[in-house]
């Protein structure tokens, strides 16, 4: 479970804690139902937790930071935290006393504000880049998701005369040097495959959903299409590294039907599953709702669902590739094309239908928003 898709940076220690019994509960429920034993559940403190960007200690919303990662192992919970190791807030302490720390020439420009880059080429940024990673681990946490990465990329004047890819890779290698090798690393917003040598996972895509206007109608189903065209595009790098395509949300405006095709999508990256609603809030029928095995058995197979792609896929994407918009997410509908039959590892077939009326995905009409498990071994059948 990750705190992001529901509190964004407003969450605080008391809703960590109502989720260290709330989300293993519905989780174990959802398992058990189809007689899976989970692996582990983990727990991920996402943005918000900390001072700023670049100062990375606890605020005051988690002054008890040490004591909730224990509550969380006493739950058998694996503690997970967020960080942008290579940002750093304009208004950071870091940026006062060591204004030579930084990239010069380039920032990094974000919706919630402007950021300067850590220079990892210096010595005296390095070594604070290895104390705010050691920092985490020396707290317990064992999951840490690393955010922004491309950022650490860029092109700019640095104190050693590096590239881009240099940089990120000498600040990937000190990241890894700080955390050891029993710690999971998730990459996000990475460079592809330039993380590849240093994480254990890699997170494939753009945001399942964003503070606006998720806050104000809920996730968007043109998020979810969005998100099986980014797994359909990279999905034979997951046969090398744990592949997360975000989590799944359940709250509305999904009904039960849309958000197990939501489920359903998620599993094809085969890396974990993740969810993010306020799991006390979702309604009776969110609650109660059934996930099939082989949807849970993908979700946490390590292994790749195929997107079986044909020419005429390959046209509609030709003469319609579209990103969602914010009109798409206000209003709830989508014009982003994405793959309608996807190969589970098992050799089953599921069936999308990403359009909001009733299709003909090979032969079978399909409503709109709705996922169908086929036999691939059926006659006719791909």
């Amino acid at each position: 479970w990750n705190s992001w898709y529901y509190y964004w940076t407003g969450v605080n220690t008391d809703d960590i804690r109502e989720h260290i019994t709330s989300a293993p509960e519905y989780l174990k429920r959802i398992f058990s139902a189809q007689g899976i034993d989970l692996p582990e559940i983990t727990l991920v403190i996402d943005d918000g937790w900390e001072l700023r960007w670049g100062d990375w200690q606890a605020n005051k919303k988690f002054s008890n930071l040490v004591d909730l990662v224990t509550e969380m192992k006493q739950a058998n919970l694996e503690p997970g935290i967020w960080i942008a190791p290579f940002l750093v807030a304009k208004d950071s302490s870091l940026i006062k006393s060591h204004p030579d720390w930084f990239v010069r020439g380039v920032d990094y420009e974000h919706p919630s504000g402007s950021y300067r880059i850590l220079d990892v080429s210096h010595p005296d940024a390095a070594n604070h880049l290895l104390k705010s990673m050691r920092s985490l681990v020396n707290m317990g946490f064992k999951k840490i998701k690393i955010d922004f990465l491309m950022a650490g990329a860029f092109e700019g004047d640095r104190y050693e005369s590096w590239t881009g890819l240099e940089a990120f890779h000498h600040g990937m290698q000190l990241i890894r040097q700080a955390v050891g090798q029993d710690t999971y690393l998730l990459a996000c917003g990475s460079p592809l495959l330039a993380a590849f040598p240093y994480v254990n996972a890699w997170r494939i895509g753009a945001d399942i959903a964003f503070q606006f206007p998720a806050q104000i109608r809920g996730p968007s189903w043109t998020d979810v299409a969005n998100q099986a065209r980014n797994i359909s595009a990279r999905w034979a790098f997951c046969n090398h590294i744990h592949c997360d395509a975000d989590p799944s949300l359940l709250r509305g405006p999904h009904s039960v039907e849309s958000a197990l095709s939501a489920a359903w999508v998620v599993s094809f990256a085969g890396g974990g599953f993740y969810l993010s609603d306020r799991i006390n809030k979702l309604d009776k029928k969110k609650k109660s709702m059934n996930f099939p095995s082989p949807l849970l058995q993908a979700a946490i197979s390590a292994k790749p669902s195929q997107p079986l792609i044909d020419k005429d896929f390959l046209a509609k994407l030709s003469t319609s590739f579209k990103n969602p918009t914010i009109t798409d997410r206000l209003f709830d509908r989508n014009s982003v094309v994405a793959p309608a039959i996807w190969r589970l590892p098992d050799n089953q077939d599921v069936l999308i239908n990403f359009q909001s009326g009733r299709v003909n995905i090979d032969g079978i009409q399909l409503d709109g928003r709705k996922a169908l498990l086929r036999d691939s071994q059926i006659p006719g059948s791909r």
